[in-house]
Order: C-alpha cells, then sequence, then structure tokens
C-alpha cells in the first residue's frame, strides 16, 4: 500500500487478520489509489475479500500432495532396497526430506524385561530425544505416547 501511494499504483496484498476474539481470517485486498484534479493523491479505493476457505483448501491441497509425493518416494525406495537395514535407513529419510517432517525413525520392540523399544533406523533433527525417550510397550503411563500408541494399536501415529 506504501508503495500504491508513493507511485499512483494499485495493490493487492493477502493478509492474515486477527479478530478481537483471537481467531485469525485470511483477506485478499485490492485497490487504487484516487486523485484530485490537481493528481495529488488523496485516498485509496479498494475491496477486501476474505479467503480463509481458499487459504485452507490451498493449503489441505499441499499437505495431500506431500503425503502423496511422500509414499511414492517410499514405494521407489522398498523397490529399490538391497537390505533390510538400508530400506529402514531409507525409509525414514523419506518423509523428512520429501515430507518435511522433523524426525522420523523405526524402533524393533524387544521382549526384555523392560519391554523396550529399540531405535534402529533414525533420520531427521533427533537431537538425542530417541537415547533419551526410553521408549515401552510394557502397560505402563509411559506407553500413553505416540509409539506406544501405534504398538497397541498398529496404526501410524503422527507425532
Amino acid at each position: 500500500m506504501e508503495n500504491a501511494l508513493a507511485t499512483g499504483t494499485r495493490y493487492g496484498l493477502d493478509l492474515e487478520m486477527v479478530r478481537p476474539d483471537g481467531s485469525k481470517r485470511w483477506v485478499v485486498s485490492r485497490g487504487e489509489p484516487l486523485r484530485d484534479a490537481s493528481g495529488k493523491i488523496t485516498q485509496l479505493r479498494g475491496t477486501v475479500q476474505d479467503i480463509s476457505e481458499r487459504k485452507r483448501a490451498d493449503e489441505d491441497l499441499r499437505r495431500a500432495n506431500r503425503a502423496l509425493r511422500t509414499i511414492s518416494e517410499c514405494n521407489q525406495v522398498l523397490v529399490r532396497a538391497v537390505g533390510e537395514s538400508d530400506l529402514l535407513k531409507d525409509v525414514c529419510e523419506v518423509p523428512v526430506r520429501v515430507g518435511g517432517y522433523l524426525m522420523a525413525w523405526v524402533g524393533f520392540v524387544e521382549h526384555d524385561e523392560d519391554k523396550s523399544v529399540r531405535p534402529v533406523a533414525p533420520a531427521g533433527f533427533e537431537d538425542g530425544y530417541l537415547q533419551t525417550a526410553n521408549i515401552t510397550w510394557a502397560d505402563t503411563e509411559r506407553r500413553q505416547g505416540p509409539a506406544g500408541r501405534a504398538m497397541r494399536t498398529g496404526k501410524t501415529e503422527l507425532a
């Protein structure tokens, strides 16, 4: 808008607005400067349109496309795999590299007294988490995290 006021050109902005209740909405604002008889810019004329639904739909589509690219690349890793350790390492790197996730890992369930989970293939920003997380599949409060839920339900968990 500053450029429009300085140069007299049209403007177009996508803005995230925060409402008094704290909710956020996206709007598009388009307009142009109006001049008086001497050519001086005296006001701006334009429109504002709520585009929140479109922004949400665009983000949903980006997420879906990212997920499909990730799945496709994981399928390629599976086809090219020459061994278990390479497969596990590569299938963890794909969600980080292609999917934009911060970390992915695979762990093996141990049948020890603590019913521990041994991480075997981490990728991404792990920063010592897997060494200190003390992940278990035992029937304790500690198994309530994403790894414990995945082991109990047999379903993928995203944290």
